[in-house]
């Protein structure tokens, strides 16, 4: 019955984190081979006598829950990258593991954040709550209560008075960016490029390409490592690409463009 039990929970746990895209439900594999098979440790010693009496699943899903909870807020917690801007080294739609103990985790509830094993460098690959998606305006999308604000000031709108609701860390959006500047340092950008370019760095744009009334093949966007997503085609224009250098230079070769 055992073995009935131990193809069960590995299966659950296996289509868990497939579903949720959380890697981190496979730790309870470790848990799981242990209860059923090898019986080495007592996962339960921590818990009350009464606790004891619930069936051993039940107990098997409650520790798992509190265990994986646990690694995701101290230790370790897993991203799934949803933009094009830190192309090539993270495409769109990569699972990412995201440390927590380096720069020190933030306490689930509050603001506080414990201390980490090292300082942010230049060139760290960080993720982050955006900060601008702390308020937002009902009936608008995801667009920022910011980003409205500055749009209405431009076209001088003086009746923008918008419902803001407060979005607190926990429902905002999550962020994938490099470290480019520290407190202290100076950055500036010059037609588009970054004053002082980075060893890491590989300048990646948008641009407009004009086609002669065709569509670029489906082998060449991807032979550019883009996703269908990433091309917008624009009515009488042509269509919209981000691009690196090496990558216009093919671009600009093809008969359609």
């Amino acid at each position: 019955m055992r073995w009935f039990w131990f193809a069960t929970f590995t299966l659950i746990c296996s289509l868990l984190s497939v579903f949720f895209r959380q890697p981190l439900i496979l730790i309870g594999e470790i848990f799981i081979v242990d209860l059923f098979i090898t019986r080495k440790v007592k996962w339960l010693f921590w818990y009350p006598k009464s606790f004891q009496r619930v069936p051993g699943w039940l107990n098997l899903i409650l520790w798992l829950a509190i265990t994986i909870w646990i690694i995701r807020v101290l230790a370790i917690d897993s991203l799934t990258i949803e933009t094009t801007a830190n192309k090539p080294a993270l495409q769109s739609g990569d699972n990412i593991l995201v440390s927590k103990v380096h720069f020190g985790p933030r306490l689930p509830f509050s603001l506080y954040r414990l201390s980490g094993f090292t300082n942010i460098k230049r060139g760290d690959l960080l993720a982050f709550n955006f900060p601008e998606g702390d308020s937002i305006v009902a009936d608008a999308g995801p667009v920022s209560y910011y980003a409205l604000k500055r749009r209405s000031q431009s076209d001088h709108d003086t009746l923008f008075n918008p419902v803001v609701t407060y979005q607190k860390i926990k429902n905002r959006d999550p962020e994938v960016s490099r470290c480019v500047g520290l407190p202290g340092d100076t950055i500036s950008i010059h037609s588009g490029d970054e004053g002082k370019r980075y060893n890491y760095a590989i300048p990646q744009y948008d641009y407009l390409v004009e086609l002669n009334g065709q569509t670029l093949p489906d082998y060449f966007i991807k032979m550019l490592n883009l996703t269908g997503s990433e091309v917008q085609y624009i009515s009488g224009l042509g269509c919209l690409l981000p691009l690196r250098p090496d990558q216009v230079v093919l671009v600009r070769q093809r008969p359609e463009v």
